[in-house]
């Protein structure tokens, strides 16, 4: 493999545009709370003039209606899994199938419910990806983030586009890991749409399909983003786990670190307490809401509690998070 470190200007012309840029995420509706989290933190941060395209996986109409309140500038591809032809194909019943979604869906993996997240993560999620980058290349994009969507973004990410912009592939690889399952966090990826990242992605989907579904070992996708970037030669690799520009990422709710990740260390359901404290991190380093907006907060916060009551949703939820100069301009 080449040495991760390239320097600057070797695969771009110029800093890369907003507007050539495409965030990618792949959601299932078990994760919309996550969704709805990384959207509204990278907006913060960025305001809408990114392009995102979200791939779904049985997301209803409030779901989506829920994701494009918050984010507008965006596009969404859902499909609707057929669920009693997968339960066939793991070999399970129906009840079985929901007890594995509920569990992964909070972080809980098994024996026995990773084939169900195998199914998501590699045959959904990781091979589509071939599509979804010759399609960005197609509508004119530069450069591809691709993102869990349980990743909660602190700060600008425009550092992380200027590596990805100088490489081929930008990723954090764990080179100091045996495993070649723990070796790279296939959580965030960023691509430039150069020829020799299509050499990457061809090399990568082969090394899905190598394997069938039924002998895929856990953390089996980011085995097959390893094996693709030995496989593939004269690639450029940023890696973000050492390159100064990079983004650091936290597990376990450092200050310092511009993404927070999901699947936090030392946690039971990590995904649903991770989720909370993400949210109170989010809401805390919003601006204070003025005192001449706060009877305003107060009348939100009531209709928040009786919310059940009066069939309030997203919109309400999003009100209480909003900074108080938006906030302002509502109050008029």
């Amino acid at each position: 493999m080449n040495d991760p470190i390239l320097d600057a200007g070797s695969v771009r012309e110029a800093r890369p545009s907003h507007d050539r840029i495409l965030v990618h995420v792949f959601l299932t509706a078990n994760y919309l709370a996550w969704a709805e989290l990384f959207l509204e933190s990278f907006r913060r941060h960025h305001g809408e003039r990114i392009h995102v395209r979200v791939d779904g996986r049985d997301l209803g109409d409030e779901d989506m209606a829920l994701l494009r309140n918050v984010y507008t500038n965006m596009e969404i591809h859902n499909e609707t899994i057929d669920r009693p032809a997968l339960a066939d194909s793991l070999g399970i019943d129906a009840a079985t199938l929901d007890k594995w979604r509920w569990q992964v869906s909070r972080g809980t993996l098994t024996d026995e419910n990773r084939h169900l997240k195998m199914f998501y993560t590699v045959t959904q999620r990781y091979r589509s990806m071939a599509a979804v980058l010759r399609q960005a290349r197609d509508d004119g994009y530069d450069c591809v983030l691709h993102s869990d969507a349980d990743v909660y973004v602190r700060g600008s990410l425009d550092s992380f586009f200027e590596v990805v912009a100088d490489h081929d592939v930008s990723m954090y690889l764990r080179r100091w890991e045996q495993n070649h399952a723990y070796k790279v966090l296939g959580a965030f990826i960023g691509f430039n749409l150069t020829g020799r990242t299509d050499r990457f992605i061809d090399n990568w989907m082969r090394q899905i399909d190598r394997v069938s579904p039924p002998d895929r070992w856990r953390d089996f996708g980011q085995s097959a983003i390893w094996f693709a970037l030995e496989e593939t030669d004269g690639l450029s690799i940023g890696d973000l786990e050492i390159l100064p520009a990079a983004p650091r990422y936290s597990k376990s709710f450092e200050d310092d670190a511009t993404l927070w990740l999901g699947n936090s260390f030392g946690l039971g359901e990590n995904k649903v307490i991770s989720l909370n404290r993400s949210w109170d991190d989010y809401k805390a380093r919003l601006p204070r809401v003025p005192r001449a907006h706060a009877a305003t907060r107060e009348s939100l916060e009531k209709l928040w509690k009786n919310r059940h009551r009066f069939g309030l949703r997203s919109r309400l939820r999003r009100l209480l998070k909003t900074p108080s100069d938006r906030l302002g301009r509502l109050c008029r």
